[in-house]
């Protein structure tokens, strides 16, 4: 066996063992609960990995044209060497800057490749578009979605940054909280990655912690939205439909008295607009379980 060596990545602490030209890797022994993603550190010799640029043949042939020659037989990539990449790449930007301006170049690459820093993907391409006549680039990510608009409107700009950066854990829920109703998202692999690398997992235990004393609801088109330690009920709903849920719930809440008015009136601005909405007093739909249903589908459990 080569030299064992610890290291941390964004799925875990691990020893990693070099033994001739390969390399494999083991859960940390001080991690109680490692992620199976560990195993993966071999996959730099896995026979779908890309090893060379490769470019669609219509592409070299016929230079850029338009999607529609996408996918047409003999449209296959071929590998060329690096020289012809770079060349390839550096007159499209070229040509597109001076067609379209540079905001025709979107600076793409969500990043989770790498979530370090030193080597995050789209730090890095954003640098390299910036520096060279700027880019189009995305707002927001779909790991956060629409809470990182929606929640500076709910509870402030400020209280949103520190709810991103350090949000509920398990043992506040387990404290504080009789019933979770969640979106999905609380699946068990959720607890496995971190940008700039874990520790130590302890993401289960602590789960089945709170599972002891919260009721989970998981409203989500999948399962195993939720895992099974924490005996959360589903509710199937369709993918895309939350916005419809949720009006309808806050519906139920207005109409059968449950919300908290004096807290509305104390600490919250625009809770009449939102009863106006869910009642249907500004568009003639009122916002119930059944109107929800027409979009969201029969709930499955």
């Amino acid at each position: 066996m080569g030299q064992s060596r610890e290291t941390s990545a964004h799925w875990g602490s691990c020893l990693v063992e070099v033994d001739g030209d390969g390399l494999t890797a083991r859960p940390h022994p001080d991690d109680p609960d490692a992620s199976p993603a560990i195993g993966n550190v071999d996959a730099y010799r896995h026979r779908s990995r890309v090893t060379r640029p490769a470019v669609r043949r219509r592409r070299l042939e016929n230079g850029p044209g338009p999607d529609g020659r996408r996918g047409d037989p003999g449209d296959e990539h071929v590998e060329v060497d690096w020289d012809t990449a770079l060349d390839l790449v550096a007159g499209e930007l070229r040509r597109v800057r001076a067609e379209h301006g540079p905001s025709a170049v979107f600076g793409g690459s969500y990043g989770w490749g790498s979530a370090g820093r030193l080597h995050h993907a789209q730090s890095q391409l954003h640098r390299f578009l910036n520096v060279t006549g700027g880019c189009t680039r995305s707002v927001g990510d779909y790991s956060r979605g629409a809470s990182l608009v929606l929640l500076p409107r709910l509870i402030g700009g400020a209280a949103a940054l520190d709810l991103r950066r350090r949000p509920a854990s398990w043992q506040h829920i387990a404290a504080h909280t009789d019933l979770l109703v969640t979106f999905g998202g609380l699946r068990r692999s959720n607890t496995w990655v971190a940008p700039g690398g874990h520790s130590r997992h302890l993401g289960s235990a602590l789960a089945r912690a709170a599972a002891r004393t919260t009721e989970v609801v998981s409203l989500s088109a999948w399962r195993d939205d939720a895992w099974d330690g924490l005996g959360a009920e589903w509710v199937g709903v369709l993918p895309g439909t939350d916005t419809a849920v949720s009006l309808a719930l806050i519906h139920v809440l207005v109409v059968e008295g449950l919300a908290d008015d004096e807290f509305l009136a104390r600490c919250a601005v625009g809770a009449d607009v939102v009863r106006a909405h869910v009642s249907g007093r500004d568009d003639g739909a009122p916002k119930t379980p059944e109107w929800a249903s027409g979009s969201a589908g029969r709930p499955r459990r």
